[in-house]
């Protein structure tokens, strides 16, 4: 009977997991007598973390880190899964504790998925989990570092000290931190951040980042609040600095070079220079696609973004709006020129505008009552996007984030703007 180590090497769905054991300096440990129960997660669930978050994670500075994570997966003595369904917690190798919960027929080791269990070894036994479970953001902290020094908006430099307690405002900036490898840092989020979907759910909330009251943050204990400068007002922003959080804010440009910016200088924040690098590569990959699709596109389409909460409520993009980029970057021609940022949807606008399609935000259309609700918004059934009932939209958080899936958003929007690209 083989060892854990040689165990999961015989098997198909655990490379990623045996290179991390080897990257982590641990494949002589769990080789030995043991005996070690362990969680372990398949090559799916590594892959959820993402490519950037893995890189990182496995490269020779991270071996701290990788370790101990790897460590919360394994649990003393061999544990059967008849003991297993007994317990309600376990002490980890690593030394904190992971939560056991029998739910009908599943049994689930923190938020994984035991998906199959019992399979033993030399020296123990292994679970099968469908997902990486990562220990307290505190019990994986490298030892203290150099301060980073990061420009914010204003061009300060502000020192970040410690980022182990991140509370997170904005829906891109959000994205960025868990995109970056950081996730398990973040101890809270604005109610604007939906991304990744799992991840933040579970998280608390501290309010619309627009509308902060700095007694919730506070109440997270953050030694670091991210945003950008839409979180407000001032003086709550100000009330966090005073009580001795580091602020960090960077500007909300609705650009390509904006996303990058953002990208790299939270990347700089948090001690991720090489992950923030391989996620603005993997962009301007995706940026680089988008402009082979264009070259297909015969007629480039005249398109209509409205803004809506609810019928009654219709605001047309002009100029200098995230969606107006998110426009042009498709090869489309926002059809809606003649100012800038928002206006009011007016019948004589939308008729002059004659738009070819009408782009929205999923929940927007939604508000109004689908598309049929939206052809009696004014003027709109008048227009050519009405009369074909050309009405495509995108996720909230996705086609106007501004983030690291912008290059994937501006793919998705070609596709919805010239569906025959895909015959």
């Amino acid at each position: 009977m083989n060892d854990i180590v040689d165990t999961a090497v015989a098997a198909d769905r655990f490379k990623t997991l045996v290179a991390a054991v080897q990257a982590a300096g641990l494949v002589d440990t769990l080789k030995g007598a043991g005996p070690f129960t362990v969680f372990a997660p398949t090559d799916d669930a590594f892959a959820q973390l993402g490519q950037a978050t893995l890189d990182d994670l496995l490269k020779p500075e991270n071996k701290e880190k990788l370790a101990a994570i790897l460590a919360y997966h394994v649990v003393p003595g061999k544990v059967m899964a008849a003991d297993v369904v007994k317990l309600t917690e376990a002490e980890t190798v690593q030394g904190s504790k992971i939560a056991i919960k029998v739910e009908g027929d599943m049994v689930m080791i923190n938020d994984a998925k035991v998906v199959q269990a019992d399979i033993e070894t030399s020296n123990g036994v292994i679970h099968v989990i469908d997902k990486v479970i990562l220990p307290p953001a505190a019990a994986v902290q490298p030892a203290a570092t150099t301060p980073i020094l990061v420009k914010d908006a204003q061009g300060n430099d502000v020192e970040i000290k410690d980022a182990s307690r991140i509370v997170s405002l904005g829906g891109p900036v959000t994205e960025i931190v868990f995109a970056l490898g950081a996730g398990d840092q973040v101890v809270g989020v604005d109610t604007s951040s939906t991304y990744p979907q799992e991840k933040v759910e579970a998280l608390p909330k501290v309010g619309y980042q627009r509308r902060l009251a700095a007694e919730g943050v506070l109440s997270l204990k953050p030694t670091l609040v991210l945003a950008t400068d839409e979180a407000g007002p001032p003086e709550a922003i100000q009330q966090l600095r005073d009580s001795g959080v580091t602020v960090l804010i960077v500007k909300d440009e609705d650009t390509v070079a904006g996303a990058k910016a953002k990208i790299l200088t939270f990347g700089k924040a948090l001690g991720k220079d090489e992950a923030a690098a391989a996620l603005v590569k993997e962009l301007d990959a995706d940026l680089e696609k988008a402009g082979e699709l264009l070259k297909r596109v015969k007629i480039k389409p005249k398109v209509m973004f409205i803004y809506a909460r609810g019928a009654g409520t219709a605001q047309v993009a002009g100029l200098k709006t995230g969606a107006h980029t998110m426009i042009e970057l498709a090869g489309g021609e926002n059809a809606v020129t003649g100012y800038e940022n928002y206006k009011p949807l007016t019948a004589e606008a939308a008729v002059a505008a004659a738009p070819d399609v009408i782009l929205m935000l999923t929940r927007g259309l939604q508000s109004v009552g689908g598309i049929e609700g939206l052809l009696k918004e004014p003027g709109i059934a008048q227009t050519p996007a009405g009369q074909n009932k050309r009405v495509v939209d995108m996720d909230d958080e996705y086609l106007l984030a501004f983030g690291p899936r912008l290059g994937k958003a501006v793919i998705d929007l070609i596709y919805l703007l010239n569906p025959e690209l895909k015959q």
